[in-house]
């Protein structure tokens, strides 16, 4: 098991929510990309990892997992702001279902979700960040 596969978890589940999406592969810094690639953009983090507990030959931590989505608002009106909303809240209700967990996954939790304006000078492009704590399981090496 692999700490990698958080990362494909995630991605597995924005692309089961949102089929259009497109993984930005580069850092956390989207000022290099172009509009069209903002609409349904995603980007993964994950960090913090902490041993929890271990038994016998069985590590837990616990993960701390942000998503940052980016969607074209048109004007941020209010039904693009309740578009997102609700493809965001498909997003974390489909992470959190045990009955997708992949190896190694043993729980996931949607911790928060902020919607807010990706600048003030640019007020069409919606950023949504959600948190997660993943908890994880892997064998000693």
């Amino acid at each position: 098991m692999a700490i990698s596969s958080v990362r494909s978890y995630f991605r597995n589940r924005m692309l089961e929510a949102v089929s259009d999406a497109v993984e930005h592969k580069i850092a956390i810094s989207f000022d290099n990309t172009s509009v069209n690639l903002k609409n349904k953009t995603f980007f993964i983090e994950y960090q913090n990892n902490n041993n929890i507990e271990t038994h016998g030959n069985r590590v837990t931590d616990e993960i701390e997992v942000t998503v940052i989505f980016l969607f074209k608002a048109y004007r941020y009106t209010q039904a693009s702001y309740d578009e997102l909303s609700d493809l965001m809240h498909d997003y974390k209700l489909r992470c959190s279902n045990i009955s997708r967990y992949e190896t190694g996954i043993k729980r996931v939790v949607g911790n928060t979700m902020l919607i807010e304006e990706i600048d003030e000078t640019n007020d069409n492009i919606l950023q949504c960040t959600l948190t997660f704590t993943v908890r994880y399981d892997n064998d000693v090496i």
